[in-house]
């Protein structure tokens, strides 16, 4: 009889360690899904360039340039035209997890920088030009120097790691490794340091 219980005892044991193991398994699952959601959300807004989308999927203390409009049309026609992605290797453990990114992306670099040394000439012969001028000119220039250099399909790849983390609304993104912003906005700040910073 007593045999017969401890059978029956080791047997219910095996149930629940097989059922917390499933259940885990079944959570992690879960979770690698949710996470590969939100970088297919977050990618999708970045590559439409919505900042405020971008905005609602990564934590408040998470960083990344933003070039407003008028200039940013012109990101924004690059990336739809241009810009792919991969999103692969997704990893969880505990309320931490990763997802990694493989974006090939126009390198506008020679664009912007042709489009800024357009405009100081330009801005040269209107020094009274006011702030809202002098943009709408860089977005002219960026738009018909980009008309020429699309063509020529200036291509380049980067991969970034999305770290995430679990809060009780879903996954977040917290934290960008890599270089987010040259690819998203096709290498617009170093074009514009080549420009306009002081050597």
């Amino acid at each position: 009889m007593k045999k017969y219980t401890r059978t029956i005892l080791f047997a219910a044991v095996l149930v629940l360690l097989f059922s917390a193991v499933t259940v885990f398994g079944a959570d992690k699952a879960s979770d690698k899904k949710q996470i590969k959601a939100r970088a297919k959300t977050f990618m999708k807004a970045a590559k439409a360039y919505k900042h405020k989308k971008i905005g609602k999927n990564v934590t408040s203390d998470v960083t990344y340039k933003y070039i407003a409009d008028p200039v940013g049309k012109a990101v924004r026609t690059m990336n739809k035209k241009h810009m792919k992605y991969t999103i692969s290797k997704i990893k969880v453990s505990g309320t931490s997890g990763s997802a990694k990114v493989k974006i090939k992306y126009f390198d506008g670099y020679n664009v912007f920088k042709k489009a800024f040394q357009a405009t100081v000439k330009w801005y040269a012969k209107n020094p009274k030009a006011e702030k809202a001028a002098i943009q709408k000119k860089i977005y002219q220039y960026t738009s018909s120097y980009y008309k020429k250099a699309s063509k020529s399909k200036s291509m380049k790849s980067t991969t970034l790691t999305l770290k995430m983390k679990k809060y009780d609304n879903g996954w977040y993104i917290s934290k960008i490794k890599g270089k987010y912003d040259a690819a998203v906005n096709g290498n617009y700040q170093k074009a514009y340091d080549a420009v306009f910073k002081k050597k």
